[in-house]
């Protein structure tokens, strides 16, 4: 009985053995399945992230596209017009021709050379769109490409801010980066079609640099430090403004050496090396000069970075304008006041706390936290940037940005933990029929995130048109009964310029304006001038502004001295234009002071030292050849509202002097809305 027993138990055994063995084979049947859908899935989940940059990228065109719909395909900016011009040599020459171009028809007598005093990667960027064209047969005008090619830069600008906020939260995070840079007020104001200028171009290798380093600082391989050296080198060639980068690489190095970093000494010894000599390199194997070249060619004198007067001036924002009152007198230059500040960077402002919170927690290391920290510190250093000068607001548009969208990622995520909690509370016999508060706290956490990005989306819209789609050429007025005007006077006036202006022996003729209007004069009223936007020759700008400042007499030599033709000038006074020459003279006279001591500034001001063109003006200025082109023949226009002749509507004074006559030079054109006047010198007068 006891084998029967034994053998009745051995088959359940054997049972028990072959459905252990099912068991194990569906197990893994079952787990190839669940790998092949996690594939499938993944896959989706790119597609979709694909997709949602694409229409990302379509929403950072359609936002720029109110300059077309107002007014035309037109070159926005006044360095525009210069690149576009550079961009032409290029295409037609060559680019060997174009590195050693010297320009004969701009700061007459000396000249220019060209391909040495730019950075010409814009330039290389769009003849590489031109060639291209060509070889697919497709035609296409360089001034097309000049004019779509900066909002076409604004998507590869999202697809780095996607890259890099990828790379350190992950794809929703890197998303809504994308999405943020895409329409942020700061970038749009150099990346609307016609800015053809370096920072269209700047912004998106900024980006990429710092995406390499920051994978430079997770690997241990020589690749990702090569790339960041590379791209850090093209963005020097793209934008002054470039020098930005080797001074955050290394100061953040420097302290991750003080800090004893959780990366270890080798990865960032041979992550900062590599870097180094990369950059070094490329850049002193780039064909640049000026203070850029010199400064770049000179890391070789330092440990750590590049420090040029432009790298002092950030630091020291006072240090460039007490030296330097040609650089202090652009508007771009200026320190930013927090309104604008805000204007431009908007909601990335308030969230950068929330992403820096979310890059600094939940680092599974201290390497991951040294890692992320770089992002921080790449953050603040530019919003210090920024707020010395606004042209930098562009480096906080982007990297703001990747840290906001890491900001909205964490609170989504937040809010889906809060969802997912309060699921498996609710589940739970002990809490069935209580009340709870996640519902509502969850439905005012997500009304609370929506209502923030429309607000923010609105107010992006809102600058995009009415604060970034006006072209520098054309100004628009609001006029009875909100009609919209526009004011086209300038091109009037380069249109009167390239059909009537002869120089000497029938040949272009030579304009003298002040340096403002240099680039325009050149492409668009196809002449010779005398100075022009890119302040290349401090002293020559000083003598153009000694010529505006002295009197008929005086000035009438100079200008047959540099053998000038004609004299451009920009008066607002009829319309109400406050940035026009005049109210430009307090900088003119202080240029001309800091070149010329024997002219000092004062004697343009009034007793009180206040600067005013009523009655109480100095002499000096009531002659001054700038003051009697400006109001020449203003006193014979018929005023308006009860006003007294010869009101000026920009200043709301009435002039103190009205009755101007011109011996030396004779009245050629004036626009319709008196904003542009040009006078012809007149020859064979003598003193």
């Amino acid at each position: 009985m006891k084998f029967s027993s034994r053998a009745r138990r051995a088959p359940r055994k054997s049972l028990i053995v072959f459905e252990r063995a099912e068991k194990e084979e569906g197990v893994q049947g079952n787990d190839g399945e669940w790998e092949e859908i996690q594939a499938v899935a993944s896959l989706s989940s790119r597609v979709l992230e694909a997709f949602i940059l694409a229409l990302i990228c379509v929403l950072a065109i359609s936002i720029r596209m109110f300059v077309i719909v107002r007014y035309e395909p037109v070159l926005t900016e006044f360095d525009s017009y210069f690149n576009l011009h550079a961009s032409r040599i290029l295409v037609n020459e060559g680019i060997t021709s174009f590195l050693n171009h010297f320009d004969t028809h701009s700061w007459y007598p000396y000249g220019r050379p060209i391909g040495t005093t730019i950075q010409p990667l814009l330039m290389i960027a769009c003849g590489g769109v031109m060639y291209i064209s060509r070889v697919l047969c497709f035609p296409i005008s360089l001034r097309s490409v000049s004019i779509a090619l900066p909002t076409l830069l604004s998507c590869i600008s999202c697809i780095c801010a996607y890259v890099l906020a990828r790379e350190v939260k992950g794809p929703g995070a890197g998303l809504l980066a994308a999405a943020l840079i895409a329409i942020s007020p700061g970038y749009l104001s150099r990346s609307t079609p016609g800015n053809f200028d370096n920072e269209s171009l700047a912004l998106p290798l900024t980006l990429l640099t710092l995406s390499f380093w920051t994978l430079s600082l997770k690997s241990k391989t020589t690749p990702p430090p090569l790339l960041t050296g590379l791209s850090q080198s093209l963005t020097l060639a793209a934008w002054g403004g470039g020098i930005f980068l080797p001074n955050l690489i290394s100061l953040h190095t420097l302290l991750l050496l003080i800090k004893a970093s959780g990366i270890s000494f080798r990865v960032l010894y041979v992550a900062y090396s590599t870097y180094y000599i990369t950059s070094i390199a490329m850049v002193t194997a780039m064909p640049w000069g000026g203070e850029l070249g010199e400064g770049a060619r000179g890391e070789y004198l330092g440990m750590f970075g590049t420090w040029t007067k432009g790298s002092y001036a950030v630091i020291d924002p006072l240090s460039t304008s007490e030296q330097s009152p040609l650089i202090a007198s652009v508007a771009e230059h200026q320190p930013a006041s927090w309104s604008s500040l805000y204007h431009d960077l908007h909601l990335c402002l308030p969230l950068f706390i929330p992403g820096a919170r979310a890059l600094l927690t939940n680092c599974p290391n201290i390497s991951e936290w040294d890692i992320n920290s770089f992002l921080i510190f790449a953050a603040l250093a530019s919003l210090y940037c920024a707020n010395v000068m606004v042209r930098l607001v562009v480096l906080p548009s982007g990297v703001l940005a990747v840290v906001a969208g890491v900001g909205i990622s964490e609170l989504l995520t937040g809010l889906k933990r809060l969802a997912n909690g309060y699921q498996t509370r609710k589940k739970t016999k002990k809490n069935v029929g209580r009340p709870s508060s996640a519902p509502v706290t969850m439905g005012l956490v997500t009304l609370g995130v929506i209502t923030l990005l429309t607000f923010h989306l609105r107010h992006c819209a809102y600058a995009s048109l009415r604060v970034y789609s006006t072209p520098s050429v054309v100004l628009s007025a609001q006029g009875k009964g909100g009609k919209h005007l526009i004011l086209d006077d300038f091109r009037e006036g380069f249109a009167w310029l390239k059909a009537n202006a002869k120089g000497t022996g029938g040949g272009k003729g030579r304009v003298m304006s002040w340096w403002d209007y240099g680039y325009q004069i050149r492409e668009m009223g196809g002449q010779d001038v005398l100075v022009d936007n890119s302040a290349w020759n401090k002293s020559h700008i000083a003598t153009v502004g000694r010529i505006f400042a002295s009197s008929e007499e005086d000035a009438y030599q100079l200008l047959r001295r540099y053998d000038i033709q004609y004299v451009w000038v920009v008066f607002g006074g009829r319309v109400g234009y406050s940035r026009d020459d005049v109210s430009k003279f307090l900088w003119i006279s202080r240029i001309v002071e800091d070149v010329y001591p024997d002219h000092p500034q004062a004697m343009f001001l009034t007793p009180s030292g206040e600067y005013s063109v009523d009655e109480s003006a100095p002499k000096a200025l009531l002659s001054s050849l700038l003051y009697k082109l400006c109001y020449f023949r203003f006193s014979e226009l018929t005023p308006s509202n009860g006003r007294p002749t010869g009101f000026d509507s920009a200043r709301g004074v009435e002039i103190g002097s009205k009755q101007i006559e011109l011996k030396f030079l004779e009245e050629a054109y004036t626009s319709k809305h008196w904003l542009v006047r040009i006078y012809r010198v007149r020859t064979g007068m003598i003193r």
